[in-house]
């Protein structure tokens, strides 16, 4: 009699042991599920698709302004293509902006840096290794040709004026992202901004 007791004792501690070892699978299914990844996004048509991997981006330092401006270069190389600044202005004692037909850039002492392009005219562009940023360019064909660049889109009071895109800088995801405003009707890139979480 004793003997059947300690068999019964055992295929039950036996049974629990397996339905724990489920329901931890169970868990750790759940939580592996919910456990939020790095997304990049390809919009199509205004729509966003995540997408897995993580290996678009426009990577700062591999930019040109009309194929032979840096973005940072120095002021003297500048203006030497594009003439004097149309104006400077003063943010802190630390640098100024200047101000060249549509472009802005941070002033530091001789270096210029890069923040905003107008793509006004076809005058000025982006050359990129494998693209060419314009106001030609359209939100399609940059998904298009650089497929995983565009992170998401940001949302505003003139939505219906433009589409506004964030897309990474380099390979490693930091703050600093490119902020991209196309035309909400014909989707043509006009403006690209590079944000600093200052």
């Amino acid at each position: 009699m004793r003997s059947i007791y300690v068999v019964c004792v055992c295929l039950f501690l036996m049974a629990c042991n397996i339905k724990t070892k489920k329901e931890n699978k169970n868990v750790d299914t759940i939580r592996h599920a919910e456990t939020p990844a790095v997304i990049n996004t390809n919009i199509v048509e205004h729509t966003i698709t995540p997408v897995k991997i993580n290996t678009g981006y426009i990577a700062y330092d591999s930019i040109k302004i009309n194929g032979v401006i840096k973005f940072k270069d120095s002021f003297k190389h500048v203006v030497f293509y594009l003439g004097k600044p149309e104006s400077n202005s003063y943010y802190d004692k630390n640098f100024k902006y200047c101000y060249f037909n549509g472009l802005l850039f941070e002033k530091y002492k001789d270096t210029l840096v890069l923040r905003s392009i107008e793509f006004k005219s076809s005058k000025i562009y982006i050359t990129y290794p494998k693209l060419r940023l314009s106001n030609q360019i359209t939100l399609k064909e940059l998904n298009k040709r650089l497929p995983y660049a565009i992170l998401d889109t940001l949302g505003g009071t003139d939505m219906d004026e433009r589409i506004v895109v964030r897309a990474n800088v380099g390979k490693e995801n930091t703050e600093d992202k490119w902020i991209l405003y196309f035309d909400y009707k014909t989707e043509k890139l006009y403006r690209m901004n590079y944000w600093i979480d200052d």
